[in-house]
Formats: structure tokens, sequence, C-alpha cells
């Protein structure tokens, strides 16, 4: 019964160590096969610059667990880093957004790899150095609002208006506004008394002043005899007509 056991475990021993021998003899060249020199960068351009923002830009060939971009606005000194995505290995490009940068400032920078992986060399992966500047800020204009003109006096013509019974008659009416600023645009009201909408009627009832600061209104005499008060008003400014119908 021992020799059996024996001969079990001899067997159980030769076995295992054939297969062992097996694998290593089948994995052995996929090991020899991969490339354990360390990752080649490049730098390339920075593109979609803006007066706070970049993007930098570079390819990378080989295994390299750690990517990233080193900046700064003297050259050689860097800085600042922004990390980049690599899924290598192979060859590709990568690259990184940065922002919070200074307006029509130089800025140089350059790609870094790090392959890290054990086996590997374990030096780090400089590209070349570039720079960019970046745009000027531009800053919105500044709006000057224009000043309101405040009407200082209405003025009316004819001062006096005489009509038959069914006649019309045009008046203009004029504004002056303080220290003789323009009034075009000015919204000029007219208003007739209770009593004298019995004998005129007035069109338009407002109307805006035209480059010359005037207005124009038509008047038109109903049937009844006597008289009218028609009152224009601009801002806080207003004069009254009267119009006699006979």
């Amino acid at each position: 019964m021992r020799r059996v056991y024996f001969c079990l475990v001899c067997w159980f021993s030769i076995i295992t160590t054939f297969f062992i021998l097996c694998s290593n003899l089948i994995f052995l060249p996929i090991l020899l096969a991969q490339d354990l020199s360390p990752p080649t960068v490049s730098t390339g351009d920075a593109t979609d610059v803006t007066s706070s923002s970049a993007t930098l830009n570079g390819t990378l060939s080989g295994r390299a667990p750690s990517v990233w971009f080193e900046y700064g606005t003297t050259s050689s000194l860097y800085d600042s880093t922004a990390s980049a995505s690599w899924g290598g290995p192979g060859i590709g490009t990568v690259s990184s957004s940065i922002d919070s940068l200074s307006a029509a400032t130089t800025y140089y920078y350059r790609i870094a790899a790090y392959d890290g992986y054990p086996g590997y060399t374990t030096d780090t992966a400089y590209g070349e150095e570039k720079f960019f500047v970046t745009l000027t800020e531009t800053s919105s204009p500044t709006v000057t609002p224009t000043p309101v003109c405040e009407v200082a006096s209405v003025s009316v013509l004819p001062k006096r208006l005489i009509l038959k019974r069914g006649k019309s008659h045009e008046v203009t009416v004029n504004l002056k506004g303080k220290n003789d600023c323009s009034t075009e645009g000015k919204i000029i009201t007219a208003t007739i008394s209770k009593m004298g909408s019995k004998r005129v009627s007035v069109m338009p009832t407002s109307q805006v002043t035209d480059e010359n600061d005037t207005a124009g209104f038509i008047i038109t005499a109903r049937n009844k005899v006597g008289n009218a008060r028609v009152t224009f008003k601009a801002d806080s400014q207003k004069i009254s007509l009267t119009v006699k119908v006979r």
C-alpha cells in the first residue's frame, strides 16, 4: 500500500513539473516579444487658444501609465501641470485643456510620460518645449447713456384760432428743452375741455416731436358755435389754445 501511495505522489510531481515547463514554453515568447523600451513622446501645437484657456497636445508611443503636460510663463521652468489620459500601448495623441491663464501672455509647455512598469526602465520621457500666446482680453465697450432732455416750455402756432363750423386747421406745437437740449421723440398730448369737446375735435390726441422739436395737430370745428380750449402737454409743461367756432 505504501508503495502504491509513493508511486502516485511521484507521478503527480512529474505531471505538475511537466505542465509548468509547458506553460513557460508557451508564454515565454509572448513575454520576450513585449517592448520593454521607455515611452517616446513629442510635444504638439497648442489649439483652441483664448485669452484665458488653451488645449495642449502631444503624441506618445509605447506604454505609459502616467502622462501629463508641464507649463509656465518662463522657458524651462514649469510651475503648473495638467494630467492627460493615455490608453496605450501603441502610438496615439493625448490632449489636456488648461484654463485660468492670463491674457496676452506667453506660455511654455511640454509633454511628459513615465512608464513605471516592473521590468521597464523607470525614466521620465519629455517632449520638446513649445509655446503659445494667449489672446488679448476684449473688454465690453462702455455705453454712455443718452441724457434725458427735460422740456422747459411749450408753444403753439397760431396762438388763437377762429374756425367756421365744419372747417379744419392745422396747428404746430413746439417744444424747447432745458439747456437747449433736443426734444426729438418727446410725446405731446392734446386734450379738449369738457364744454369745448362739443365744439371742436383734435387729431391725433398724441404726437411725437420730429427733429425740429415740433409736432402737428388738426383741429376741426363741429356744428356748435362758441369757444373751446385745447391743451397741449409734454412732460410737466403745457399750453392752451383758444378756438372760437362761429
